[in-house]
Order: C-alpha cells, then sequence, then structure tokens
C-alpha cells in the first residue's frame, strides 16, 4: 500500500512454524537450495584458523562461508570460533521472560495489535495471532523475582477473560541476559540475527527492550 511505503512504525507477527515452513519451500523450489535435516558433529579447522569443513551425523561434509544464525550458544561463532560476549546486564537489567499462550477462542475481545503494559517493575506485552494470544513480561532483574513475575503476568492473563482454562497456560520462564559477540565476523564465519546478540549468535532485541 502507497501510504505505508518507507514507513516503519508498524510491524507483523507471523506463525513461526508456518513462515519457516514457507521459505523453506520457497528456497527449495524457487532458488534451488539442498534443504538437509542433520545434526553437527564435528568442526574442522585450517592451520590459520579458518573453518575448512563440517561433518553432520548423514555424513555429509560441508565447506565454504559458514553463516552462526541460531542457538543461544551460537554454534559456529560461539562454541568453534570461541568469540567471547559482552554483557549489557548493567544497563539492561532483565532477568526473565514468561510467554503465556491461550488458545484465542477462549479469550474476548480478541485484538489485533500488540498491547504494553506497565507494571510494577517491568512491562508486559499482549500479542493476538490468528490461534492464540500471547504474552511476555520484562520484569526488571534488580526489582522482581522469578515468582513476583510469574505472579504478574498471570495476574494480568485474568484479564484477558474470566473463562480462561488455567490448566491451558504454558508459562515458561526462559532466563535472559542481554549482550553480544565481540565480534561478527572472524575469518570465513559470520554470527547473523540471534547468532551474535541478545544471548544468541549477531543479534536482536525486540523495539520495546
Amino acid at each position: 500500500m502507497p501510504e505505508f511505503a518507507f514507513q516503519f512504525n508498524y510491524g507483523y507477527h507471523f506463525d513461526a512454524a508456518k513462515l519457516s515452513v514457507l521459505l523453506r519451500d520457497h528456497a527449495v523450489d524457487a532458488l534451488g537450495v539442498t534443504h538437509m535435516l542433520a545434526n553437527l558433529t564435528e568442526v574442522e579447522f585450517s592451520s590459520s584458523g579458518e573453518i575448512t569443513a563440517l561433518t553432520l551425523d548423514n555424513g555429509t561434509s560441508l565447506s565454504g562461508m559458514c553463516s552462526s544464525t541460531a542457538r543461544a550458544e551460537g554454534t559456529f561463532i560461539g562454541e568453534a570460533m570461541g568469540v567471547p560476549r559482552s554483557l549489557w546486564v548493567t544497563c539492561y537489567p532483565m532477568i526473565v521472560r514468561l510467554p503465556p499462550r491461550c488458545p484465542i477462542a477462549t479469550l474476548t475481545p480478541q485484538i489485533a495489535l500488540l498491547a504494553s503494559t506497565a507494571q510494577a517493575s517491568g512491562w508486559i506485552w499482549d500479542i493476538g495471532l490468528q490461534s492464540r494470544r500471547g504474552g511476555r513480561v520484562r520484569p526488571k532483574r534488580c526489582h522482581f523475582s522469578e515468582d513476583e513475575a510469574v505472579s504478574s503476568v498471570l495476574d494480568y492473563v485474568k484479564h484477558w477473560d474470566e473463562g480462561v482454562d488455567w490448566g491451558q497456560l504454558n508459562v515458561r520462564v526462559i532466563p535472559f541476559d542481554a549482550s553480544r559477540r565481540r565480534q561478527a565476523w572472524v575469518k570465513n564465519c559470520v554470527a547473523v540475527g540471534l547468532s551474535g546478540l541478545y544471548r544468541t549468535a549477531g543479534g536482536v532485541l525486540d523495539c520495546l527492550d
């Protein structure tokens, strides 16, 4: 839509599982990418420290440019290349993320926008999706204990719908220490997105973070 051209004050929430299937199929069918499901078993290096081969548990050996794109540990950039992280805990004192999920059918009214609500010692996101509704709480490490964080998000969910089945709630406590890799590109290994920041491989922090 022309009226939204070059404006970045909005965003979209997608089902990550469905989006990954769409991207995989497009890459394979339209771009000729070879899709392979396998586990990494060994990383081989040259005398100069470059990654020369990745050995997989299906017997395949891959070589070339390595992109470290997933896992909190940063498999290539962190574990293999040994690039340390710079911690931002002092200026970003978060302790946990607690994403509860409920089927959308039990929640009224439905929401089309992401709502952010300030709490005593942090804030809560309220995220409306097509099939469910999710939320996150970002408590400050110095003010909220883990139990208090869980309690605050459950109290908030009560306002979604009095008929919510508490047994359906999946509240996961995700420890969170903001950080980034000190180097995003080392020899032939590049950290992209979550692989390097945010306690993962280059980095992403949410907009409200």
